[in-house]
């Protein structure tokens, strides 16, 4: 049972961390990269697409401003872009495979608590107490029972969470797709002004 307790700690520890690191999120891309690329400000927003929306612009601006020297800042800003969605997809990749992985131990950790449990249930039978009636055996049986269902406990509700933070996950995966195609856009046209 500590075991499976300290797991559930540890567990909802992880979901609260990842739960912080994908609340926030912008509702219409458009409307915060507009400001930014005209005015060159920052933006409020807060979370991974707030962060990549403020480095991106960052990028498109500074690409724009030096795109009269060489055609290598179209590689760099390419490549500097590129290094940004990466880590964004990291950070959001973030403790999904430790919920995972609690998840999948929980209930085999459970079940293990229950075969000892039935091992020290019988290995007492067996003793010197030779017939030691129903009730004995019933009370060993449902003690050993209440570590599976603490691991199912655990498990359970990890496993509701987990699915809804990595939706919550797809969203913003999504969102950082259309920063991506925004900036890209703006890029363009930008540089078919300048020629």
């Amino acid at each position: 049972m500590g075991p499976l307790t300290g797991l559930g700690l540890i567990l909802w520890f992880l979901l609260a961390l990842r739960f912080q690191l994908l609340r926030r999120n912008p509702r219409n891309i458009s409307e915060q990269l507009t400001p930014l690329l005209c005015e060159s400000g920052k933006n409020s927003t807060a979370g991974i697409v707030g962060h990549v929306i403020n480095s991106g612009s960052d990028l498109v601006l500074r690409f724009i401003e030096d795109c009269h020297q060489s055609k290598q800042n179209l590689a760099y800003f390419d490549g500097s872009f590129l290094l940004l969605l990466k880590h964004a997809d990291t950070v959001l990749k973030r403790y999904r495979n430790g919920i995972r992985l609690i998840c999948a131990m929980a209930p085999l950790l459970g079940l293990l608590g229950t075969v000892s449990g039935m091992i020290e249930t019988f290995s007492s039978l067996s003793g010197a107490q030779s017939y030691a009636g129903d009730n004995t055996m019933a009370g060993g049986i449902s003690t050993a029972l209440v570590s599976t269902q603490m691991g199912l406990l655990v498990a359970i509700p990890g496993v509701i969470m987990g699915r809804f933070l990595d939706r919550k996950e797809d969203v913003l995966r999504h969102q950082l797709l259309q920063v991506g195609e925004e900036l890209n856009r703006f890029k363009s046209i930008s540089l078919e002004g300048l020629t």
